[in-house]
């Protein structure tokens, strides 16, 4: 292709992309919160179940409710220990 042909593309992005606002500290407790609040209502609802009677519950209901409990601290300390810990 000459040269001639080929045009010059100008674009002008003022105005339409705008500035960057991002404040990581803030998002990084907003993240944490909801995921510490989803597993504070999964929990709930495990404990909810906890008090149906047995012969509705099934085996492997029990083991996956042990299971939670069981991995919710852990889970919860290292949410903690990284968003919130020194950058």
């Amino acid at each position: 292709m000459s040269q001639d042909k080929l045009q010059e593309i100008n674009a002008d992005f003022d105005g339409i992309v705008g500035e960057p606002n991002f404040n990581m500290p803030q998002a990084k407790i907003e993240l944490a919160k909801y995921v510490l609040t989803a597993l504070f209502i999964l929990v709930l609802l495990i404990f909810a179940c906890s008090f149906i009677p047995d012969c509705f519950v099934t085996e492997r209901a029990k083991k996956l409710s042990e299971n939670i409990y069981q991995s919710a601290v852990p889970i919860v300390s290292m949410i903690l220990g990284y968003y919130f810990a020194k950058d």
